[in-house]
């Protein structure tokens, strides 16, 4: 298979290295050398060369250098980045067997590898959410969209929430009166105009009972002149009889009037302010009793969506093809084989993060640790297994010299 690995990486004033040409052998890549050395910067060529512009530093040069490179040669292609002082350089990918110059050099290194598999154990370092989040996507399981989905319904149902509890203080502050339930409320506008039309008649009454008392004293008046002004006798009598007439008219209309009697409409005016006040509550009531079952109406809906979303991700979780046996995800982070990742030996996180970036499926099949002084022996035994089962190329750095692995001394390899 084309690109499993790398075949050989040359590296020159990047970082603390001088000049290193190395030609890996085995699964196992173990660069050991003191603190300082170069080991680190080894690692990072091989990311700088890969990762494009986001894995480069502000300044990949060896202090002092003007220029500097790094050529990553796999089973077909020979990649070199160069760099200057300035901040400049190119990104070349060839054919390793033509020599011809492709194409979108970054895109075709980007389909090669993936960012965890530049350091599988970053997982360990990962807090329990992004662990998750991690294995998910390994999986196949889209929890982003879940998520998003689900808070989306989670804020729904909280503003509805907040609905529910204003309007149950509001239905807590009104008063329901069973008495009035069938009582409409009283038109006070129509009483007035009945009220109005009464004391109309009643003044009416009242002017008609004027004139005649007027009358009564003009008639009064007149008989007195009738006796002083004997000529003036036959007027008079005219207009005695006239005004008598007059008189017999307004008495026989006055007979013909009906009592006016306003108490009871009185009454009603009197109380129809409380009924009405108590009918408008009851309204307000019913309809914020209403108001209120339909809010909680909502928000059992959006409960209920809730736990239907997640019975169906954790059904899905369930059965997502997890790339290690005994591996689940929880619902605050993942578990292996009922533990939770955090409590696990160290060779069990190993294991685990390496099945993580041995999962990714990644055509250039390689892994970059840094913190390969903390793991021990067991460890060790469990990475390189893995490395030879899963056909992984591991570049690891370890602090001190041994008898093995490649020694990095004053940014050059010292042994061959």
């Amino acid at each position: 298979m084309e690109n499993t690995r790398i075949v050989a990486l040359e590296s020159e004033n990047i970082k603390r290295l001088k000049a290193v040409r190395i030609t890996p052998e085995g699964n196992m890549v173990v660069l050991t050398g003191n603190n300082g050395a170069g080991k680190s910067s080894v690692l990072d060529s091989i990311e700088y060369v890969l990762g494009g512009a986001k894995a480069l530093p502000s300044e990949p040069l060896r202090h002092g250098a003007d220029k500097g490179h790094v050529v990553l040669e796999t089973e077909s292609l020979v990649v070199k980045r160069t760099f200057t002082k300035s901040g400049g350089g190119e990104l070349i990918v060839r054919d390793r067997k033509n020599g011809l110059e492709k194409r979108s050099p970054q895109s075709i290194l980007s389909a090669l590898i993936s960012d965890l598999s530049f350091d599988p154990l970053e997982f360990t370092r990962m807090d329990s959410k992004q662990q998750r989040e991690t294995i998910a996507k390994i999986a196949g399981v889209d929890l982003m969209a879940i998520d998003v989905e689900r808070r989306e319904l989670y804020d729904n149902r909280t503003s509805v929430g907040r609905t529910v509890k204003l309007l149950e203080g509001k239905l807590n502050g009104l008063e329901y009166n069973e008495q009035y339930a069938d009582v409409e409320e009283v038109d006070t506008v129509k009483l007035m105009e009945e009220m109005n039309e009464l004391n109309r008649k009643k003044n009416s009454k009242q002017s008609v009972n004027g004139e005649l008392s007027m009358i009564s004293d003009q008639i009064t008046s007149l008989i007195r002149e009738k006796k002083l002004l004997e000529e003036r006798i036959k007027e008079i009598d005219g207009e005695v009889k006239a005004k008598e007439d007059k008189g017999k008219e307004l008495m026989q209309e006055l007979q013909e009037m009906e009592t006016v009697d306003t108490s009871e409409i009185e009454a009603k005016l009197s109380s129809a302010s409380e009924i009405n006040r108590i009918v408008s509550d009851n309204e307000a009531y019913k309809e914020t009793e209403a108001e209120l079952y339909d809010a909680k109406q909502s928000y059992d809906s959006f409960t209920e969506q809730i736990e239907t979303l997640d019975s169906n991700t954790k059904e899905l979780i369930e059965n997502a093809n997890m790339p290690i046996s005994g591996l689940q995800m929880s619902d605050n982070g993942v578990m292996y084989n009922g533990i939770p990742f955090e409590q696990c030996s160290q060779a069990e996180q190993i294991k685990i993060s390496v099945a993580m970036g041995c999962a990714l499926g990644n055509e250039l099949r390689i892994m970059l640790i840094r913190d390969g002084s903390l793991l021990d022996n067991t460890s060790m035994a469990v990475l390189s297994a893995m490395a030879e089962e899963y056909n992984m190329q591991v570049w690891l750095e370890r602090v001190g010299v041994g008898d093995s692995g490649i020694i990095i001394e004053d940014g050059e390899v010292k042994n061959g």
